[in-house]
């Protein structure tokens, strides 16, 4: 499968995608890597998950406690939007935040409902 349906799925299945991967860090990048790297990028960022690479095993639990750590931290929002119509397409969305230091992570959008005939 495409990696842009991996994506899509995912956004239209609305789950949030976290990665790990572990990557040797004696051996050199390879093209492959690299396109897997961007693929997992955007995949985690779309979903409004994250990817993280380990170079070695140990640091595995770190990993596990960090996005333990996140989805116990969530918070749930919600907004109508002004667009009424049902055409089923993607619809980008961004949040700020306005005070403080905290960084959001967000899907990238969502699919608005589609009119059924």
């Amino acid at each position: 499968m495409p990696a842009d349906d991996v994506i899509d799925l995912a956004k239209r299945s609305e789950v949030i995608v976290y990665a790990i991967a572990i990557v040797a860090k004696d051996v050199p990048a390879s093209r492959g890597w690299a396109d897997a790297e961007l693929m997992l990028r955007s995949l985690t960022r779309e979903t409004g998950g994250r990817l993280f690479v380990a170079t070695e095993p140990p640091q595995l639990p770190a990993i596990y406690m960090q996005v333990a750590d996140e989805l116990a931290n969530q918070y749930s929002m919600a907004y109508v939007s002004t667009n009424g119509k049902k055409d089923g397409s993607w619809r980008r969305i961004a949040l700020q935040v306005l005070k403080g230091d905290a960084t959001p992570r967000t899907r990238s959008g969502y699919y608005a409902t589609k009119e059924k005939r």
